[in-house]
Formats: C-alpha cells, structure tokens, sequence
C-alpha cells in the first residue's frame, strides 16, 4: 500500500515520480451537509439517548416541538456552575459557619473529619 498516493488522491494533489513528498490542499470542504431528513419521534430520541442520561418522554416530545436546530442549540449551550457545597451543621466542620461553604476557608489539621456511624 502506498500511503503518500492515498493520501495524495483524497487531497486532490497530483504525486510526481520525480518529488515523492506531496502537499495537500488547503481548500478541503468537510463533505457534511446540514440534516435535511425527517425530525419525529424516533430522531428526537436518538439525539437525546446519544447526548443525554435517560431523556424523559416530556423532554422528546419538547425536542419535537421546538426543532432540530434548536434542540441542538439548547444541547450545547454553556450551563450555570452550580453553587459551592455548604456546611449543613457544625458537627461537620466546626471552623466553617453553618450555611458558609469549604471553599474559601483554610484548611484545618485538627478537624476530625471521618464519618462516624449514627449511635444506635
């Protein structure tokens, strides 16, 4: 098999017998043409079990709904990061105000923290 000829031919570059080394083209195309098929049911629910964890049927019914390209928007669209963890007691960690998160608070060598099972 002669690679630099495959590769030669799938980039539209002509190989000479005198220089072996080719270039390949800069103005590829990707050959992808934008989804032109049917957009029910069965697409909704592929799109959404390939990208998601388990859609619900609401959430392939409102892919439906709203379309391909918007579903696929709503897809990739950036998501809020979601709030730091906070001290729920201070039985957890007594050198963190209850409600205040670990984030920000030093860390503390003398704070026992192994879970301790409930007394019975």
């Amino acid at each position: 098999m002669d690679r630099r000829a495959t590769l030669a031919a799938l980039f539209g570059a002509k190989r000479s017998r005198a220089n072996t080394t080719t270039t390949p083209s800069l103005g590829l195309t990707s050959g992808l043409e934008p989804y032109a098929g049917p957009w029910g049911y069965d697409e909704a629910a592929h799109l959404l079990r390939r990208s998601m964890f388990g859609p619900s049927r609401t959430q392939i019914e409102q892919a439906i709904s709203q379309g391909l390209y918007p579903t696929l928007a709503l897809l990739f669209a950036d998501t809020p990061v979601p709030a730091p963890p906070v001290n729920p007691n201070n039985a957890t960690d007594p050198n963190v105000p209850i409600g205040e998160t670990w984030i920000d608070a030093p860390y503390s060598t003398t704070v026992n923290l192994t879970p301790t099972a409930p007394k019975a």
